[in-house]
C-alpha cells in the first residue's frame, strides 16, 4: 500500500520526514479517511517505518491516537525463506492485530 511513498523517499535520499495537516477554522475537519496518499503514509508508520500522531474531535470530545500507543511486533525469517514459511511465522502476530478490531 505504501510502496510509492517508500520509493519516493528513498529516491530523494530522505533521512527524516514530517508532515502536518491542520483543518481550516470553522470547517468540518480533515477528510483524511478519503485520501489514499495520507492513508498509505499512516499504513507505512503502522508497519514500523515511523510514527503517526492524530488529534481531533469526535462527538464533541477531544481524542488523540498514535501508532506508538500499542505497537505490535512480529519477527519473521529472512527473505530467503518461502512465503508460506514467513506467513506461518506471522500468523499469531496477525491475529493480535485483527483482535484489535474485533474486540
Amino acid at each position: 500500500m505504501w510502496k510509492n511513498v517508500d520509493q519516493r523517499l528513498r529516491s530523494l535520499e530522505v533521512a527524516s520526514y514530517r508532515e502536518e495537516y491542520d483543518a481550516e477554522p470553522g470547517s468540518d475537519g480533515l477528510a483524511i479517511s478519503e485520501d489514499n496518499e495520507i492513508k498509505s503514509k499512516i499504513a507505512m508508520a503502522e508497519d514500523g517505518y515511523g510514527s503517526v500522531y492524530i488529534v481531533g474531535e469526535v462527538g464533541g470530545e477531544r481524542k488523540a491516537v498514535s501508532t506508538r500507543d500499542a505497537p505490535v511486533i512480529g519477527l519473521a525469517p529472512y527473505d530467503d525463506q518461502p512465503p508460506e514459511v514467513v506467513l506461518e511465522s506471522l500468523v499469531e502476530t496477525l491475529r493480535k492485530i485483527l483482535d484489535r478490531f474485533t474486540g
